[in-house]
């Protein structure tokens, strides 16, 4: 079995292809079925992009030699709903941890409650100095026994969390030392130390920063991410954790694109699409007002679509700009649906969280290197997708805090969109294959199966790991 895997060895993150049946003799029958319990509170049917790393693993990890299932909450936890996702993975197993439906109503009275005594702030800031590490705190206990249960009825070999929320991590690692399984834990996104999640009570800062997350760091036999700098600040606030923490990247799935057309209609004004969704952690304002200044010095016309949701703050945006007319917005949308927006002259990306938080890859951005459509990354020049931009030639970067720079590309995408009538396509690039999710599935499949040999007692040191990037 061979696969390539992104690992960290001092700040350094370098893509070796590796033979695992060689390095790894417990476990070398490539025949042999291997499992893998995920737990991922956020999965299918909720819908959004936070769903996708998971959901395509689960897709794609059978082709190399394991077989998932997935421990996750309510089906109904989050609003955003796509059930049609889970077609793409027909025979795997879901267990579902809820919640008693009792303990929901019963805070649901505790808060009403609170609230005709007129203690609804005082009891909405105690919430808040008490808001331990998610939305989803109240899960733990519910996802330990149901996981129990999982284990079970699955005999999985290894246990996989994948956070946000990072109630998955703290169930995991109760699992896996209730079990005595090997665990990896996949960073999505930052935890203690992550930008936007820093509004939180002292204590609550203090009990993530000091005691669970290092509780699950420790656990673990392996450690994943999505970017290097998001796998540089992991080490740099938690040294122990750089011997076993490996890059994987998101992507794209092949699959998704099969006969879809993402080739515009030419003619007409230049057509710009972003596709996601935007919160108050991550808005368009600064794209928008350098739209806006394109727009007062004579742009030639623009139509720009926001498929997936704005916050309420992203639509006055719109208002006060004045850009209704300009600006088409729409609300969450299915996957399948949401990719029928990538039929734009022009896709845009935004990463807009502010200077202490740069380390994150849009998900969209990756799949817009299976779209084949220019990319306008209005992204910091120092980010990692900055550097897929460029690396794979998609299109044009430009910095969000650069108004001018925003509005002149806009203006000569717009010029030479009226000039040719459409704007050509980026070039193929061989490198874009590992931003693909089987080989991405390839990758985690690497990692599980050291994570299992390091619980067997195997040794893989991190010099024989290290080879040149490719």
């Amino acid at each position: 079995m061979r696969a390539g895997v992104l690992l960290m060895s001092h700040g350094f993150c370098l893509l070796e292809e590796m033979d695992i049946s060689q390095r790894l003799p417990a476990y070398s029958n490539a025949s042999a079925e291997r499992r893998v319990l995920i737990v991922a509170h956020q999965f299918p049917p909720a819908g959004g992009v936070g769903v996708m790393r998971m959901l395509k693993l689960c897709r794609y990890l059978p082709e190399h030699g394991w077989r998932p299932a997935v421990l996750t909450g309510s089906a109904h936890e989050y609003g955003l709903q796509d059930p049609d996702l889970l077609a793409q993975c027909p025979e795997l197993s879901v267990y579902r941890a809820d919640v008693p439906t009792s303990l929901r109503v019963a805070h649901r009275a505790l808060k009403a409650a609170f609230g005709h005594l007129g203690l609804g702030g005082p009891y909405r800031a105690l919430g808040f100095q008490l808001r331990v590490y998610d939305d989803f705190k109240y899960w733990l206990p519910w996802a330990v026994v149901g996981g129990l249960r999982a284990e079970r009825a699955f005999r999985p070999q290894v246990i996989l969390a994948s956070g946000n929320p990072f109630c998955s991590f703290q169930a995991a690692t109760a699992l896996a030392a209730l079990t005595s399984l090997p665990l990896v834990l996949d960073y999505r996104d930052g935890w203690s130390w992550c930008g936007y999640r820093r509004r939180r009570g002292a204590l609550p800062a203090w009990l993530e920063r000091r005691l669970f997350e290092p509780a699950c760091l420790a656990s673990a036999q392996r450690v994943t991410t999505t970017s290097e700098p998001m796998a540089r600040s992991l080490c740099a606030h938690y040294p122990q954790a750089e011997a076993k923490t490996a890059v994987i990247y998101n992507g794209y799935d092949p699959a998704d694109f099969a006969g879809l057309d993402t080739n515009p209609e030419p003619g007409g004004p230049l057509s710009i699409s972003y596709v996601g969704k935007f919160t108050a952690f991550h808005r368009p304002n600064r794209f928008l007002r350098g739209l806006r200044l394109a727009l007062d010095r004579g742009c030639p016309p623009v139509r720009v679509t926001m498929a997936g949701g704005l916050d309420a703050g992203s639509e006055q945006a719109v208002r006060e700009l004045g850009l209704e007319s300009v600006v088409r917005l729409t609300p969450f949308l299915p996957h399948h649906q949401a990719l029928a927006h990538l039929r734009a002259d022009v896709l845009l990306s935004v990463l807009d969280y502010g200077p202490s938080h740069r380390d994150p890859i849009p998900g969209k951005l990756l799949e817009y290197v299976a779209a084949r459509r220019p990319v306008l990354a209005v992204v910091p020049a120092d980010s990692p997708a900055s550097g897929i931009v460029r690396e794979l030639g998609l299109g044009r970067v430009v910095d969000p805090e650069d108004g001018e720079a925003i509005a002149a590309a806009i203006t000569e995408l717009a010029t030479e969109k009226q000039a040719h009538g459409r704007l050509p396509e980026p070039p193929r690039c061989p490198l874009a294959e590992r931003y693909s999710r089987p080989f991405q599935a390839g990758q985690f499949a690497a990692v599980l199966e050291e994570a299992l040999a390091i619980k067997a007692g195997g040794e893989l040191g991190c010099s024989t790991r290290l080879g040149a990037r490719s």
